[in-house]
């Protein structure tokens, strides 16, 4: 068994591409895989959903807030997860801070890892700001 670790963009909403990416990954890895994943929304989410619904054991990793900070505690979260992994996937949309920490630090400590970078189509394209417009109307 594998241990793997699975992170990725809070931005990518694709099931679809979450699922084909990490289908793939486990036909490849020929050996069942335990899951190492964050609870945040977006990839780790929709990972979890996946090792659920291929019968994979998993291990969810939470930020700690409260004691870390806001400003860290993504980061703490990442290197407890690599600590624990023998392998890593991340799809990521090319700009996450976290992602790039996390595949940073897989890097660093000289981990089997693989970069999927998510297709346009998978990501949430930003609201456009309304900012303080207005539109004067005769009456």
């Amino acid at each position: 068994m594998i241990k793997l670790f699975v992170s990725g963009s809070r931005k990518i909403n694709s099931a679809a591409f979450v699922f084909s990416v990490l289908d793939d990954v486990a036909k490849r890895a020929g050996e069942d895989i335990f899951l190492i994943v964050g609870d945040a929304l977006g990839v780790d989410s929709m990972a979890l959903a996946w090792a659920k619904k291929r019968g994979f054991g998993f291990k969810v990793y939470k930020a700690k807030w409260e004691t870390v900070g806001e400003g860290m505690a993504g980061f703490d979260r990442n290197t407890d997860m690599v600590e624990d992994c023998e392998a890593a996937v991340f799809l990521w949309d090319g700009k996450s801070n976290g992602t790039k920490d996390a595949m940073n630090k897989v890097r660093v400590a000289k981990i089997q890892h693989e970069v999927h970078i998510a297709p346009e189509w998978a990501i949430t394209k930003p609201k456009p700001e309304i900012g303080n417009t207005f539109q004067v109307v005769k009456v």
